[in-house]
């Protein structure tokens, strides 16, 4: 089960759709996506984001976390959720930010959470995609065709990374969140960004 924002009957934006048909078409049929909903209009706020986390860890209803949204501003509770989230073996994707720059973006950047940035088909660094030393993997995030059309962003190599974590977890379920980063690791060609 994989979590991102506003995949439900009424999303505003499409931006949720596109992430959610992008881990469905990547995904076996045996990876379900459980879509919470946690903006009307795009903006987002710590405290809903926190709220998402914590009902997922409480219920345990995902394996991974997809968190294709974030900000410039640190926040000591989301950093919380996610690390409670990590401790029930609850993997964190995010976005890396599509600011083109290596200024920290959260929660991809916190330490507990897998953070994506985006190349484009020649695997080089997308010209609006954040970077620098808290980002874990570069993924394709231009030209992403989904069930809504094609949209370029962090946003969208993020469920790719999402969805290759959960092929993983399907073939075998008991590794851990750590291993499963680990083997992420061993199957990528490091592009020296």
């Amino acid at each position: 089960n994989i979590l991102d924002y506003g995949v439900d009957g009424t999303d505003n934006r499409g931006h949720g759709t596109h992430i959610a048909g992008t881990i469905a078409e990547g995904t076996p049929s045996n990876v379900k996506i459980f879509p919470i909903k946690t903006s009307e209009t795009g903006s987002l706020s710590h405290t809903d984001i926190i709220a998402a986390i914590n009902y997922i860890v409480y219920y345990e209803k995902a394996d991974i976390i997809n968190m294709s949204f974030g900000g410039t501003s640190y926040d000591y509770n989301m950093y919380v959720a996610i690390e409670a989230a990590n401790d029930k073996n609850i993997i964190s994707v995010a976005a890396a930010g599509n600011k083109g720059t290596s200024k920290k973006f959260y929660p991809a950047s916190y330490d507990n959470t897998i953070s994506i940035s985006a190349v484009d088909k020649n695997l080089n660094l997308a010209s609006f995609s954040s970077y620098g030393s808290t980002v874990t993997f570069a993924a394709p995030g231009v030209d992403i065709l989904s069930i809504n059309g094609s949209k370029d962003g962090t946003s969208m190599a993020t469920p790719i990374v999402s969805g290759a974590a959960a092929i993983l977890l399907s073939k075998n379920p008991n590794l851990t969140n750590y291993e499963v980063k680990d083997r992420l690791k061993q199957c990528c060609t490091d592009l020296g960004m």
